[in-house]
């Protein structure tokens, strides 16, 4: 069975989408989403014993992966890896299209409620896999392994058999570490 082509499918799901606000655009396989709940009463009401992410809470952000395949969000940190004093979040889309390069997006907490299209409205930080195959991001935590006391990113690329770290306090328009202050 074939697939249906992205102008199609677009159309079969706009009201769905378009009915619960969220952007009309077909990723193709897998772009990945990451849904981010806020903690607290507001998500442990006992009214609400099970939270349906077709219509998440309107305090919620949805973050939609900006590449066909992506998968964003199969591996996920949180930690101030910039160094503004709010937790930011790193993402792994290690299987990104056609290359599966991979790709570790960093966005810069707090985060707003609502819908974040990736694709159209990019991550602050986006780091690339070196090449094909490698599929950087399919493991991603933050913590301070230089002893600076700012969070640092690590992320694996199985396909290098490498982990790799770059160090907190992340310019988040160059994407390069900054001087520290």
């Amino acid at each position: 069975m074939a697939m249906p082509s992205p102008a199609k499918l677009e159309k079969l799901l706009a009201p769905y989408a378009g009915a619960r606000g969220l952007p009309i655009r077909v990723w193709g396989v897998d772009a990945g989403a990451v849904y981010v709940l806020p903690g607290g009463s507001a998500l442990f009401d006992p009214t609400r014993r099970v939270v349906d992410l077709a219509s998440p809470p309107a305090e919620a952000a949805v973050i939609l992966g900006p590449t066909a395949g992506g998968q964003a969000g199969g591996a996920l940190a949180a930690a101030d890896v910039i160094g503004g004093s709010s937790a930011d979040l790193v993402i792994g889309a290690a299987t990104n299209l056609p290359s599966r390069a991979g790709t570790v997006l960093v966005l810069e907490g707090p985060l707003a409620a609502g819908a974040r299209d990736l694709a159209a409205q990019p991550a602050e930080c986006v780091l690339e896999g070196p090449a094909a195959a490698d599929r950087l991001g399919a493991a991603v935590a933050a913590g301070d392994v230089d002893g600076d006391g700012v969070a640092d990113v690590i992320a694996g690329a199985p396909g290098l058999q490498s982990v790799f770290v770059l160090a907190g306090r992340l310019d988040p328009v160059s994407c390069a570490l900054a001087q520290p202050g």
